[in-house]
Formats: C-alpha cells, structure tokens, sequence
C-alpha cells in the first residue's frame, strides 16, 4: 500500500519527505533563522531607542541654553 501512495505521489508531482536526516536539518536551519532574525531585530530596536534618546538629549541641552 505505501509503495502503491509513493508512486501516485511521484506521478502527480509531488515530492515525497520522507528522509529524517534532511528533515531534521531543516528544522535545524529553521530555528537558527529564527534567532538570527530575533537577534538582529533586537539589536536594531535598541539603536533606535538610542538614537532617540541622544536626540532627546540634544533637545533638553538646546532648550536649557
């Protein structure tokens, strides 16, 4: 019965994934991906609120004066 859906899968066009190795270094990819992306996001939020905040700086400095 396997045999038989694997052939009907291949005849549609359809990829079978079936292998536990490349599957689980997907998963792998996946996840490492999407700590990158946290990471960089992290880091991009604290430049802004830095900058925000120098400016924030400026401005009282410039008022004072």
């Amino acid at each position: 019965m396997e045999n038989k859906m694997k052939w009907t899968y291949k005849a549609e066009g359809l990829k079978i994934k079936d292998d536990e190795d490349m599957l689980r270094s997907s998963l792998k990819k996946k996840e490492k991906r999407g700590a990158k992306i946290k990471k960089e996001w992290g880091d991009r939020s604290k430049n802004i609120v830095e900058k925000m905040q120098k400016w924030q700086d400026k401005r009282r400095k410039n008022i004072q004066h």
